[in-house]
């Protein structure tokens, strides 16, 4: 008996040791975001707005010191601007600016600069407000009767916005010389529903549109470099480029309908990386990206949860999905929008805020937080150096200079 006993312990001992490798395996894999939770405070809502319904679009933005919404007066064409503070009750007179005179499609703030805000709208204008002067800038426009659906901010030249519409162009302006395009690309005959610039500074912007297909743009050359199918389905398509890296993440729709999020390496298109579907539905899934923290935040219009995604793993599956950091809300949203990371609370190992446009008229606030046993020192492994300035100008950019944008630490004490 001794003798079968001593021959079981040495099988469960050989055992062990062949499962060792693989537990380390997923050890590896495992995200250093698992154990992230979200919150929602009941206190922490802004209350009794009147926000744009206008469908497809961007209706919501947020900087470190104001909340703009697509305001319901004028068609939409309204922005209301909210101090942060302001929470919990309406104030009295939501102060508002009026950039348009139709609807408002898309809403960002400038990536540095709390006060300066893009807009552009169903009237086909580029515009941009400084909420400190209430001066409104006419950057360009896309033409008359010629709707613009998307604007972005370069995050490594100073005052380089690119925007999209219906009249299937892509356009780089210079927000600080008003009505000076800077270049121009078809991308195909139809829409321009999403763009996304290479955080690396590189003069290539992912577009995707009418034709089903995911585009890359060499703005400087004004042409098409890449153009390739990306998912099969009719319906909007959206494109994130994830930070300093040769990786997009798209998200669109099968041709059996099915929701698809998938990863994309730039140097092989020819099929992604990684693919995850979220069934049947006929919310177009937007993905919001950290380039800090590498967590994709995907919110449909018209549903009351979030999907939080790691994209940092370098080998396959090239992502994990975020369980414990998924919303689920009471009410639906019509938009979210990320607050800028120099504004979270690190100290409180907060990765992420995340701003909730519903569609009952009021905004509420999500907190995602690491657990950590000890928060007296900041945890660096989270909260890597942030972008926090251009790092080349204009005519820089133009005349063919490529550099990631200036980065800095978020720790206090730095």
């Amino acid at each position: 008996n001794e003798f079968c006993k001593g021959l079981q312990k040495e099988g469960i001992r050989e055992e062990v040791k062949k499962r060792k490798p693989g537990k380390m395996a997923w050890l590896k894999n495992r995200s250093k975001f698992h154990n992230t939770a979200s919150t929602i405070e009941k206190s922490y809502v802004y209350p009794e707005l009147r926000l744009s319904q206008a469908e497809h679009a961007q209706t919501i933005a947020v900087s470190g010191k104001w909340l703009a919404c697509a305001w319901s007066s004028r068609g939409g064409a309204s922005l209301g601007v909210i101090p942060l503070e302001e929470h919990g009750k309406r104030p009295e007179d939501v102060r508002q600016v009026h950039p348009h005179s139709q609807a408002i499609m898309d809403i960002q703030f400038h990536p540095y600069r709390d006060d300066l805000v893009g807009t552009v709208g169903d009237d086909g204008a580029v515009k941009v407000t400084d909420l400190a002067t209430d001066l409104i800038s006419d950057v360009g426009a896309h033409g008359q009767d010629r709707p613009a659906y998307v604007f972005r901010w370069n995050l490594a030249a100073d005052s380089v916005v690119a925007s999209g519409g219906a009249d299937g162009m892509v356009r780089v302006w210079d927000a600080s010389n008003p009505g000076k395009c800077l270049a121009e690309a078809a991308t195909a005959p139809g829409c321009v529903w999403d763009l996304a610039w290479s955080y690396a500074g590189d003069p290539v912007v992912a577009c995707m549109g009418d034709d089903k297909n995911l585009s890359l743009i060499d703005v400087r050359a004004a042409k098409v470099v890449f153009q390739g199918a990306a998912h099969a389905g009719t319906k909007r398509a959206k494109v994130a480029w994830l930070g300093n890296e040769d990786k997009l993440a798209t998200t669109g729709f099968s041709k059996f309908r099915e929701r698809q999020f998938f990863v994309w390496d730039k140097r092989n298109m020819e099929k992604p990386l990684a693919s995850k579907s979220y069934g049947s539905s006929p919310s177009v899934l937007t993905p919001h990206y950290d380039p800090d923290t590498k967590l994709v935040y995907l919110a449909g219009r018209g549903e009351s949860s979030v999907q939080v995604i790691d994209v940092s793993l370098a080998k396959s599956p090239y992502y994990t999905e975020l369980v414990t950091g998924k919303v689920t809300a009471k009410d639906p949203h019509t938009s979210v929008a990320l607050l800028p990371k120099r504004a979270l609370d690190v100290m409180d190992c907060e990765v992420g805020r995340l701003y909730r446009a519903t569609a009952r008229d009021y905004v509420e606030v999500v907190h995602f937080h690491v657990s950590r046993r000890n928060k007296d020192f900041f945890a660096d492994e989270l909260f890597p150096p942030t972008a926090s300035a251009y790092s080349m100008s204009a005519q820089e950019f133009l005349d063919g200079s490529a550099r990631p944008p200036v980065t800095k630490s978020l720790d206090p004490e730095a």
